[in-house]
């Protein structure tokens, strides 16, 4: 009887974590048919495809090359596609490069993108499997299933799950790796070289995973919280945390290594020399890393890197947002007030719980999680790159285990399964309240009002947008200003904004309001951003919204003469739910309420002055198909 309750048990639980996997799988699936190409992708689709063609690293060093690796993989293992063309000393491929890549490949371009998001919903289904895993050794079963519950029903990874970037893959991996570092201590010397081996992975894939480093080197102290433990154990463990740091160590070296096998010195010092030049370094930086790389390319192009991105955490890359305010150093709280509107509210509440944990707290898997989960939040505080909360998704599956599992040892079996019931139906209910629109998701707390970037407008409803406005014939009279490669948008025709305010239709993405005029100053002068301030203006006095596109893009009717009225107020929080505005999402209509700022970002485009320059322009699109 025994063995078969244990059967019985084992096969529940099974089918717990597939119809969880299977669930956040096909959702991530059917938000991705609807979602145009983000911002980002082309270049990781560029650059992934450069490394494993040519083997050579020019394209955006600033991200380790593993998340880009798996995207590429599922494209050149499968696909019959021309390699893109190599062009020295451009960390941002040309965009002519780029387009001939993607849109005039032998491939049709939405399979490419198709194809290379596909690894990344499942990389989310193996972090579920982790953080049930996980919860289950720390706290027991029911702790587990509420943890990876709160994770497959959670709006942000479901997004990011859809997207080619390297933040679910660092989740996955860095999630994996604290496991993996907390259970290591007085155990055998595999658990340590696992732990060193998905270390090393981690941080291949995205530089934050570095923060595991002095988890990895202070492992063994967890020891001292049992007691009994010998001297010759916690040498053991000591000995066993610094192989673990550095087979870590040859891990990072054999993936950049594989990446750059037919790099020329020559060629990756320029490609060093090139990005932190990009990046604003001082002349004898740029001296130093390019010595180094041609010394030693794979050591120099890793540390090249980290180097980019200190110098982007420091001098920051423009303009930050938040909640109104516009700042290029950055929010001390970003991060924090970015967990607090973006996590659902039945995450906000199992992360509440940790504060009631007490002693329940004082173990090896609450203090390392909480530890790593610290530091992660505290290297973000002083950063001038405030883009968005997936920069602190590896925080979210830590804080789940943790918080479920305080609840599950505070309360009764019967009070936490009613706990846990509820929380799982409100996180449910918050992925329904935004699919199959997740990138721009927030709780009751914030709105699009409070954060910009890929918290809301990563040019994802760009194809939506098309398709309504081709389907009521808008598609010759609208004015169209979007954040976008817009070669890849399939828009054709440009014209620059001449500062005139005409009445028309307009469509908008989000956030140009806030942060289009400062971007617009630094990089066309002041008399560019104060013309986009004007017509801002103009749409959010005059303006009346008529339609909704997914979660970033507003359609706006600008009237004319003296028919123009101060109608339209500014968002207010409490306001949210006061107007219902008709929401395409191509083939399916839906109401949603919310009383959504009018925002816009400006295009992203290339300079064909400089080659793998960026320079961002304002564009009024004057969509013109005859």
């Amino acid at each position: 009887m025994r063995l078969l309750a244990t059967r019985t048990r084992i096969v529940l639980e099974g089918t717990w974590v597939v119809a969880l996997c299977a669930l956040a799988i096909f959702l991530t699936w059917d938000h991705t048919r609807g979602d145009s190409v983000t911002i980002d992708e082309p270049l990781h689709l560029f650059a992934g495809a450069e490394y494993l063609s040519h083997g050579v690293l020019f394209t955006n060093p600033e991200h380790p090359p593993l998340a880009k690796d798996l995207a590429a993989w599922s494209l050149l293992g499968t696909m019959d596609l021309t390699p893109p063309a190599i062009v020295p000393g451009a960390p941002l491929p040309p965009l002519p490069e780029l387009v001939t890549f993607l849109r005039a490949n032998r491939v049709p371009y939405t399979e490419i993108l198709s194809r290379a998001r596909m690894p990344f919903r499942w990389l989310l289904a193996l972090l579920i499997v982790v953080v049930y895993l996980a919860a289950r050794v720390a706290s027991g079963t029911p702790a587990a299933m509420l943890a990876s519950a709160l994770i497959a029903l959670d709006p942000n990874f479901i997004a990011h799950a859809g997207v080619v970037h390297t933040d679910v893959a660092a989740a996955l991996l860095m999630t994996l790796a604290v496991v993996l570092l907390i259970a290591a201590p007085g155990g055998s010397a595999l658990r340590w070289l696992l732990a060193g081996l998905v270390l090393g992975l981690a941080i291949a894939t995205k530089f934050t995973a570095l923060v595991l480093v002095p988890l990895a080197l202070l492992a063994p102290l967890f020891l001292l919280l049992e007691p009994g433990t010998s001297r010759r154990k916690l040498a053991e463990s000591v000995a066993g945390s610094l192989i673990a740091c550095i087979l870590a160590t040859f891990v990072v070296y054999a993936v950049y290594a594989m990446n750059m096998r037919d790099m020329h010195p020559d060629d990756a010092a320029l490609a060093s020399a090139t990005f932190l030049r990009s990046r604003n370094a001082d002349p004898a930086t740029l001296t130093r890393y390019a010595n180094l790389t041609r010394r030693a390319p794979e050591v120099g192009m890793f540390l090249s890197g980290m180097k980019g991105v200190q110098l982007a955490s420091s001098n920051g890359r423009g303009w930050n947002y938040l909640h109104g305010k516009i700042s290029r150093r950055g929010f001390p709280q970003y991060f924090f007030v970015a967990y607090l509107v973006k996590s659902t509210p039945a995450l906000l509440l199992v992360t509440a719980a940790i504060l009631a944990g007490g002693k329940r707290l004082q173990n090896r898997w609450s203090i390392g999680a909480l530890t790593t989960v610290g530091v992660l939040f505290a290297v973000s505080i002083p950063s001038s790159f405030n883009i968005g909360v997936r920069h602190i998704l590896p925080a979210v599956p830590l804080l789940a285990i943790v918080g479920a599992s305080v609840l599950a040892s505070r309360l009764s079996r019967r009070a936490f399964a009613i706990a846990a019931t509820a929380l799982i139906v409100s996180a449910a209910g918050s992925l329904a309240s935004i699919h199959p629109f997740e990138l721009g998701y927030f709780n009751f707390i914030g709105g699009p009002e409070w954060l910009s970037d890929s918290n809301v407008d990563w040019g994802q409803d760009l194809d939506r947008m098309h398709a309504l406005l081709r389907e009521r014939g808008w598609e010759h009279d609208t004015t169209v200003i979007v954040l976008s490669f817009p070669i890849l948008h399939e828009v054709e025709q440009y014209r620059p904004f001449d500062g005139v305010v005409r009445p028309g239709r307009y469509a908008t993405s989000a956030f140009m309001e806030h942060v289009g005029p400062s971007v617009t100053r630094d990089d066309e002068g002041p008399a560019a951003a104060e013309a986009l301030q004007r017509m801002m203006d103009a749409l959010r006095t005059r303006g009346r919204r008529i339609a909704q596109v997914g979660s970033s893009i507003t359609i706006w009717e600008l009237p004319s003469g003296d028919s123009w009225t101060d109608h339209v107020a500014p968002c207010h929080p409490e306001r949210r739910a006061s107007k219902k505005l008709p929401v395409f999402a191509g083939s399916k209509r839906t109401l949603i309420g919310g009383c959504l700022t009018p925002l816009i970002r400006p295009s992203a485009t290339f300079s064909p002055q400089e080659p793998g320059g960026r320079r961002l322009s304002i564009f009024v699109l004057a969509m013109n198909r005859s």
